[in-house]
């Protein structure tokens, strides 16, 4: 089997890090490989960086950001002429308040520590609750309508953050009272709630 070695595709050398040749390929590339310096380097900077890969822990990307690259991937595949993917943003308006709410005549007040809110923005509502757990407080909440991938963030005096699940809602735990921003990043929105006082 005659090869051309003046230029080892790098396919090949990705082949040949992860054990993918059968065996008389492999023996002639690591030959080549060992009597070309600038063959070796690359070689040893590819294993390298498959090592520093195969040894990563970071946390995956949401999967809302991995559905949005997926898609600009496919229209550059397929030659759509892709347009600017601007992020509408959404504030929504505070609709109901269960700590603002009068209590109805005749009936004997019962407390809840949990504090119920809905809010909407343009075609979406938020269930939102807040109750305590200990020192700090949870924020639990879902996106009402179709159901949406993405993420909820609170920022304030603490960042807290989570996916949301497949019907859209989240739990936010361990969080400070104070005053925050929640906001859902979907797909092609974000819809965020200002001044929202936890703990007060």
């Amino acid at each position: 089997m005659s090869t051309d070695f003046s230029h080892i595709p790098f396919d090949r050398l990705v082949d040949l890090a992860e054990g993918r040749l059968p065996t008389e390929e492999r023996d002639q590339l690591l030959a080549h490989i060992a009597s070309n310096p600038q063959a070796a380097a690359e070689f040893a900077e590819l294993e390298r960086m498959l090592d520093l890969m195969r040894s990563d822990d970071m946390e995956d990307a949401p999967s809302y950001v991995v559905s949005r690259a997926n898609r600009l991937m496919r229209q550059k595949k397929s030659g759509e002429v892709a347009q600017p993917n601007l992020i509408q943003r959404l504030v929504a308006l505070l609709k109901f308040d269960s700590a603002l709410a009068p209590a109805a005549a005749g009936i004997r007040s019962v407390q809840s520590d949990v504090r119920q809110m809905l809010y909407s923005a343009e075609g979406y509502d938020i269930d939102l609750r807040v109750m305590p757990t200990g020192d700090t407080w949870m924020v639990s909440g879902q996106l009402l309508g179709p159901s949406a991938q993405g993420q909820a963030m609170l920022q304030g005096p603490a960042t807290v953050y989570t996916d949301l699940n497949e019907l859209s809602e989240f739990n936010l735990d361990g969080v400070p009272a104070g005053q925050y921003t929640l906001t859902l990043h979907l797909e092609d929105v974000d819809i965020d709630i200002d001044s929202l006082d936890i703990g007060a």
